[in-house]
């Protein structure tokens, strides 16, 4: 039991070095890909740039909207956000390492910019209208 404890403890105070050390993988790799193919990213970002940014945009929306109508407003955000923020670093290293075709990581690289933009504006959306619509009513089990 005193092991339990131990651990519980360790992952509680691992966890928000943890979720750092995490995004700042993120950032390395995505801005690292976006350096080296800068400029096939500003000449493709024309050709793919609507539907990557419609497609995090649908994304997005349905994800909060499908989600609202079972679960309540912080798990539907929690849950849009899971769907438009997706693995666009792991796309980018498949295409560039396993794939060996800049083409290829184009789509993933223009999402991976669009996506971060498009999700903070998605959180400033979501926290305007929550404070805006008051707090939400919570149910306690067993009340």
């Amino acid at each position: 039991m005193a092991l339990v404890m131990a651990g519980l403890g360790l992952a509680a105070r691992a966890d928000k070095p943890m979720r750092t050390f995490s995004l700042l993988v993120l950032v390395v790799f995505s801005v690292g890909a976006i350096v080296s193919q800068w400029a096939s990213l500003k000449a493709g970002f024309f050709e793919v740039g609507l539907a990557v940014i419609t497609f995090n945009v649908l994304s997005l929306a349905l994800g909060y909207c499908l989600a609202r109508a079972v679960c309540n407003r912080r798990s539907a955000i929690a849950i849009a956000f899971e769907l438009g923020v997706r693995s666009a670093v792991l796309s980018i290293y498949v295409a560039l390492t396993t794939l060996q075709d800049n083409r290829i990581a184009l789509p993933a690289a223009v999402y991976s910019v669009t996506m971060v933009l498009l999700a903070l504006s998605f959180g400033s959306v979501m926290r305007h209208l929550h404070k805006s619509a008051g707090p939400e009513i919570r149910v306690r089990a067993g009340a």
